[in-house]
């Protein structure tokens, strides 16, 4: 029975992996890419730098890429102008979902649609260690691609330039994903890109930020910035000695459990992230780039004070 119960779950994950490249294949050719490339437009910068990271990066090579977050259409709109088209299954990167949207629909929708095109749920009420942030990370650390928000949340334009900032304040997760692929075949490949535009297509309403202008918006120019790849494997060699010391010391056996050695780990590593980003963000042209969408400015009638 352990055997036809093993045999079972195989079949019905190459199943979902068939849907899944059949329907971001589907997703990509007849609505992302053709509202992106036709009712906006879309410029890339330095864009072989991250299609030679997805396509030609050594096998067991981990792909971490990371951005700035700017609308909840990111993902995976703004993915489908990045990747190379059409992309294989096995190339397709693996994303955070935030669990509220991810099980809107219930288990069954989440595993035929957001799993199966590689979206994983991350829970905002949990740790950094919790079971579902670590699968995420086992696909980097196997050598898969995984990309993520260091932001954690959404960063418009309106928002920055009211705090004075280039970038949101970056969370952990990002330190602890490289960290995880210390054991793997060869360092992680952290490649940054920076995007601006796409706070038009779904903008936030200044005055009710939980709010969003629907239907997505049309005639914006999406800018994508893509910077040189961020160099990690000498923080992680500089910790690798303290963090097996720490686990030494406090029992920790599963080379997940945070500890403080950890922590330090992942800290440089966010630095390090951000600087990249940081830097990107400079070549901005804020005024032409940054501008808050029409429709949610006051007294566009949006209900944007509701």
């Amino acid at each position: 029975r352990r055997v036809l119960y093993g045999v079972a779950v195989a079949v019905l994950k190459l199943v979902r992996d068939v849907w899944g490249q059949f329907m971001v294949f589907l997703f990509d050719t007849f609505i992302n890419r053709p509202f992106l490339n036709i009712l906006n437009r879309v410029e890339i910068s330095d864009h072989k730098r991250l299609t030679d990271a997805i396509s030609k990066r050594p096998r067991g090579t981990p792909l971490i890429t990371v951005s700035n977050h700017q609308s909840s259409l990111d993902e995976p709109l703004l993915f489908s102008a990045v990747i190379p088209w059409p992309i294989r299954q096995w190339q397709l990167r693996w994303s955070l979902c935030n669990d509220n949207m991810f099980y809107v629909l219930g288990p069954v929708f989440a595993q035929l649609f957001f799993h199966a095109a590689r979206g994983l749920p991350i829970w905002r009420s949990q740790s950094i260690n919790q079971p579902s942030f670590k699968e995420f990370c086992d696909k980097a650390r196997d050598g898969g691609w995984c990309h993520i928000f260091p932001e954690g949340r959404l960063w418009q334009p309106w928002k920055l330039r009211k705090e004075g900032r280039l970038l949101g304040n970056l969370r952990p997760g990002v330190g602890k994903l490289v960290g995880h692929c210390e054991t793997s075949k060869h360092p992680p490949l952290v490649v940054p890109f920076y995007h601006t535009g796409m706070h038009r297509i779904l903008p936030q309403f200044p005055a009710n930020p939980k709010k969003q202008a629907l239907p997505p918006k049309t005639g914006n120019k999406i800018r994508v910035r893509v910077g040189e790849p961020i160099d990690v494997s000498d923080l992680i060699e500089k910790h690798r000695g303290g963090r097996e010391e720490a686990r030494k010391e406090l029992g920790v056996t599963d080379g997940w459990t945070t500890t403080e050695a950890d922590e330090a780990l992942y800290a440089e590593v966010t630095e390090r992230v951000e600087a990249a980003l940081v830097a990107l963000a400079k070549q901005v042209d804020q005024d032409a780039e940054w501008q808050t969408h029409p429709s949610v400015l006051p007294g566009a009638g949006g209900g944007g004070d509701a």
